[in-house]
């Protein structure tokens, strides 16, 4: 049996990485299954305050080390941690906005470096502006790939994407 094929329970892989993947103050976060079935969405999370955030990383379940550092930084930095969220990775299953809006219910979206059409929103909306939609404030920001690193393209991105985040949750 190869490695490729083995699937751990959700209890061990947040026992493995509940150290070396977030701060110890953020140590408590559940990988959740909204549904028993297959077809349910999975997020790193509990989205305690119905903040949805999508990501797309190919190489990850959920989201990559230095990614998931980098967005532990953010949620902190506006008053939030990762039980407040609900982390979706689009990269490895196609899941559309509809998905999202019945099954996690968020008032926010956050979507990093997600494309609105290719999201199958009904609405098309630049980069760095808040939109209300359905009951949720929406907002499309870059890749976090894109925020990684300290160059002055990056803290410019960094920048755009802190003054949204203060608007979209009155910091």
């Amino acid at each position: 049996m190869a490695f490729d094929d083995t699937i751990l329970p959700n209890f061990v892989i947040a026992d493995l990485y509940k150290n070396s993947l977030i701060e110890p103050s953020l140590n408590e976060f559940v990988i959740s299954e909204k549904n028993d079935n297959k077809s349910g969405i999975r997020f790193l999370g509990e989205n305690k305050k119905n903040i949805a955030i999508i990501v797309q990383d190919d190489e990850a379940v959920f989201i990559g080390e230095e990614k998931l550092q980098l967005l532990s930084n953010l949620l902190t930095a506006c008053k939030l941690n990762l039980a407040d969220v609900a982390i979706v990775n689009i990269g490895n299953k196609n899941t559309s906005y509809k998905q999202i809006k019945e099954e996690i219910e968020p008032q926010f979206l956050l979507l990093m470096g997600i494309n609105s059409k290719a999201f199958q929103l009904p609405l098309i909306f630049p980069e760095y502006k808040i939109q209300q939609y359905d009951n949720c404030k929406m907002l499309i920001a870059t890749d976090l790939n894109n925020l990684l690193g300290n160059s002055n393209d990056v803290k410019m991105e960094k920048s755009k994407l802190w003054l949204c985040l203060k608007q979209l949750f009155a910091i």
